[in-house]
């Protein structure tokens, strides 16, 4: 599931660079920050609403679940329900984020109390703490015609689209490195051939920021309607910084006993001018893979490594399984040593051959193929030379 979605963020990137036509990291350098994403109506929560332990929300509207997608209602311009995500990564320079949402709404009639200022209450919201986008569904002033705005926005044209002809369209908003954002929308209308429609707004056109880095949907304040959201999905993106890594030994232990399966994995880290780690405030991810799929992964959250000496130190608790433990030790200003063993972990190679070892400490990440020499229950690689120590 992890490498699912890490394609898939991947891809999204991808489209935003490509809308913008900015020469960014390559889609294999973009790291995944977060991601928050919920379809409806929600397995988490009995009434299919999304899950109050993740999400808050404002207003006093009563969504109902129903096979559209989650139905949130205020024909009347009566009252208000905006569903909202706090994520401090969404604000950080250099970072970019993608928020999408699939939503339908029901036709307006152009005598319904439900519009107001030409727009009626639907609210699509990315804010990064500076600058703040606000999608709201609209009408032209004089010919009626249907159309999506920029709330608060100086100097952005509205875009004409069909958003209420009830086919769920999804609306994309987007947050590139420097500040600025993108805006997409996508018929859903599965008969038609129109593209996405994109507008690119410099953050200098958009209303200043009124709280916390956050994403938001639902139904604002002012204007009401009648919507159904399907699918809302957020993800925030860390440009990556390669590292050099120099594998000196490789053993991977295979046996039908658990306890004897074991990995050890040792080498050196090289980084570029500049470039720092801290293993103690950045999270730690280790992966081995083969053509044949995944030989093993994990992750250590950060605040996990202790201090030890020059380097640092991570044990896995006492009784739990794999028995993991990992040995960062620094070697001048831009080298560091690595020592990983992994005992007790069920282990399946299906490709002998090589393998794929990739470390990433926060966003640098280096990764190397290394061929193997299949010895029965042992798979080996060293380098060239390498004295064991």
């Amino acid at each position: 599931m992890r490498s699912h979605i890490r394609k898939l963020s991947a891809l999204l990137l991808l489209g935003l660079m490509t809308i913008l036509g900015l020469s960014l990291p390559r889609v294999a350098d973009a790291v995944v920050l977060k991601t928050f994403e919920y379809t409806f109506p929600d397995p988490n929560t009995s009434i299919g609403e999304p899950d109050p332990s993740v999400w808050a929300s404002s207003g006093n509207l009563n969504p109902q679940p129903s096979s559209r997608g989650l139905l949130i209602s205020d024909p009347d311009n009566a009252s208000s329900l905006v569903y909202f995500h706090s994520a401090t990564e969404i604000g950080a320079p250099g970072n970019a984020t993608t928020f999408r949402v699939t939503c339908a709404s029901e036709p307006t009639s152009d005598s319904s109390t439900a519009w107001s200022n030409d727009a009626i209450g639907v609210r699509i919201i990315l804010d990064d703490s500076q600058k703040r986008v606000v999608l709201g569904f609209g009408r032209d002033p004089a010919t009626k015609a249907r159309q999506i705005v920029f709330l608060g926005a100086t100097g952005v044209a509205a875009i004409p689209f069909p958003w209420d002809n009830r086919f769920g369209h999804v609306y994309e908003i987007g947050r590139v490195g420097n500040g600025d954002f993108v805006v997409s929308v996508s018929d859903g209308d599965p008969n038609t051939s129109n593209p996405p429609i994109v507008r690119n707004i410099p953050a200098a056109q958009l209303p200043p920021s009124t709280g916390p880095a956050m994403a938001a949907w639902g139904m604002g304040a002012a204007g009401g309607g009648v919507s159904f959201w399907a699918e809302v999905r957020g993800e925030v993106f860390e440009a990556q910084t390669d590292i050099g890594l120099d594998t000196t030994e490789l053993e991977i232990e295979l046996s039908a006993e658990l306890e004897e399966n074991e990995i050890e994995w040792k080498g050196g880290l090289s980084l570029p001018p500049g470039v720092t780690i801290d293993p103690i405030v950045e999270g730690f991810s280790i992966r081995l893979a083969g053509n044949a799929g995944i030989v093993f992964e994990t992750e250590i959250g950060p605040g996990q490594f202790v201090s030890q000496g020059t380097g640092f130190r991570f044990k896995s608790a006492e009784g739990t399984l794999p028995e993991i433990e990992v040995k960062l030790r620094r070697r001048g200003e831009s080298h560091w040593r690595f020592e990983i063993e992994v005992e007790n972990l069920p282990l399946e190679v299906a490709d002998k051959t090589q393998i794929t070892g990739t470390l990433a400490i926060g966003n640098k990440v280096g990764t190397q193929t290394l061929p193997l020499t299949d010895k029965g229950k042992q798979l080996e690689f060293k380098k060239h030379g390498h004295r064991r120590n």
